[in-house]
């Protein structure tokens, strides 16, 4: 199961976003136990979204316990400090070539 994040960093704030991510979210996301990995994306091309986080986790009930800590509140309360335009979606794998 994937949970992922797609937003565009504010104006005058990368860098301000960049030292956020590699100091808080990402240590955040990999110190839970049900959090089999994390990756970010960068947009090539012009356009949004400019970062898309994906986040795999064991199942639902899992996420649904990270995203209902007050930790969790944390995290997401101060990326909105530099982002606009986010967009969550939660996603089961479907299909994978073998």
């Amino acid at each position: 199961m994937f949970f992922l994040l797609r937003y565009d960093i504010l104006p005058g704030k990368m860098r301000d976003h960049d030292e956020f991510v590699r100091t808080k979210m990402l240590p955040f996301w990999t110190s839970q136990p049900d959090c089999k990995a994390v990756e970010i994306f960068e947009d090539v091309l012009v356009g949004y979204p400019e970062r898309t986080v994906m986040i795999e986790v064991d199942d639902l009930t899992a996420l649904q316990h990270i995203l209902s800590s007050p930790d969790y509140r944390s995290i997401r309360d101060g990326l909105q400090d530099y982002i606009t335009d986010a967009q969550s979606q939660i996603l089961n794998l479907w299909v994978k070539k073998p």
